[in-house]
């Protein structure tokens, strides 16, 4: 990645790995290929953890995302891929996690009738953000400002977490 601009929303992570971490290449095909199934077990354990308490697993999995991002970022000051990497697997399980328990908690708010338009606000929702996180990670690629990725973005987690301590009550069903 070296050297390429990347053209696409969403390919920071590649050179993120590539500059931050040093992760390049066949090794970088294997932390995607890793990624993809921690993201696969988030979902498997959120969705145990959701049955039980979505709020719950929107709490855990917005601590994990957003201090897996922090740490990230301290990783990648640091240029310590063995700290980095597993960071990213568990980022990538942690928003599995937060996806699954997001929408268990909107549909148990928005029983019935309901619960089809909850659904697809949540879904529209959801896609606003990867669009708009991932519209800010190349915006702060093409800048020089790679590093500063998982750091503003681990509040953005930490955020999530404060709001479901806060208004956690909201998403118990009727």
């Amino acid at each position: 990645m070296t050297g390429e601009r990347p053209t696409r929303l969403f390919t920071y992570v590649a050179p993120y790995a590539d500059e931050r971490l040093g992760v390049r290449g066949t090794g970088f095909t294997a932390v995607l290929l890793a990624y993809g199934v921690a993201a696969v077990v988030g979902s498997s354990l959120g969705g145990r953890l959701a049955d039980r308490s979505p709020v719950a697993g929107v709490r855990a999995a917005a601590a994990a995302f957003g201090a897996a991002l922090l740490g990230l970022g301290l990783a990648g000051w640091l240029r310590l891929p063995v700290a980095g990497v597993p960071l990213l697997l568990v980022w990538g399980g942690a928003f599995s996690v937060l996806v699954v328990s997001m929408a268990l908690a909107v549909l148990r708010r928005a029983p019935g009738p309901r619960a089809e338009t909850a659904t697809a606000v949540h879904g529209i929702v959801f896609q606003v953000g990867i669009v708009a996180g991932s519209a800010l990670g190349a915006a702060w690629y093409e800048a020089g400002a790679l590093a500063g990725v998982p750091v503003f973005a681990g509040p953005a987690g930490l955020v999530g977490l404060a709001l479901a301590g806060w208004r956690g009550r909201s998403f118990a069903a009727d």
